[in-house]
């Protein structure tokens, strides 16, 4: 395995959290769903299993991109997904607004405010989205929904005991199963950063709804 494919490989073990917030909305028939910040696509993928909408999913990394334009080709899915290499802030127009927006982890690199004002902006009114962030931080984006006019459905936590044992566990594992530390430098410092301060590593999912 390469780094990509360890990553990939643990962050599956994480995709029942996107389903679960998935579950709590509405969703309608043949929905236009677009990916912020998609990556190699692990969480796409996932709902693309259990949705049978239109997806856009953008991401600014050509390689990550890339990985996942070779998964949706292997499994026979580019007819219902478009790739756009861009940063949120890069986008380009869209015939039309979103039923639903996904951002697993990618508006708080871009600065939160700013790029959930872009996600709000291209919802369909009483559209919904699904953020997960960092759970530092959490009461001021409270405060941002309400003044944005989105209502919060729901959320949960994941606390640092979820991320041990369902991701950064499989990660070490992997690590030493596939060459050790000095081929997966960053990889390891990622769980040494994580058991120093494994308090940081909570995040939240928030599922919200635009005003109609």
């Amino acid at each position: 395995m390469d780094p990509f494919e360890i990553r990939d490989h643990c962050r599956r073990n994480l995709n029942h959290y996107i389903l679960r917030a998935f579950s709590l909305i509405r969703v309608p028939a043949d929905p236009c769903i677009l990916d912020i910040g998609c990556g190699s696509g692990v969480p796409t993928l996932a709902l693309m299993e259990v949705c049978p909408g239109r997806f856009v999913a953008v991401d600014p990394d050509a390689h990550s991109l890339g990985r996942l334009r070779r998964k949706v080709e292997a499994l026979d899915l580019s007819d219902r997904i478009e790739l756009i290499q861009a940063s949120i802030f890069e986008l380009p127009p869209f015939p039309e607004k979103f039923d639903i927006v996904v951002a697993e982890g990618s508006l708080h690199i871009a600065g939160f405010e700013a790029g959930m004002a872009v996600a709000n902006a291209l919802l369909k009114s009483r559209g919904q989205a699904l953020i997960h962030e960092p759970l530092a931080g959490d009461r001021k984006r409270r405060a941002f929904f309400k003044k944005s006019s989105l209502w919060l459905i729901d959320s949960f936590i994941l606390d640092n005991k979820i991320w041990w044992n369902e991701y950064f566990a499989c990660l070490e594992r992997s690590i030493r199963e596939n060459g050790g530390d000095s081929v997966f430098a960053e990889e390891a410092r990622e769980i040494v950063e994580f058991k120093s301060h494994p308090e940081r590593n909570r995040s939240i999912y928030y599922i919200l709804q635009k005003s109609g």
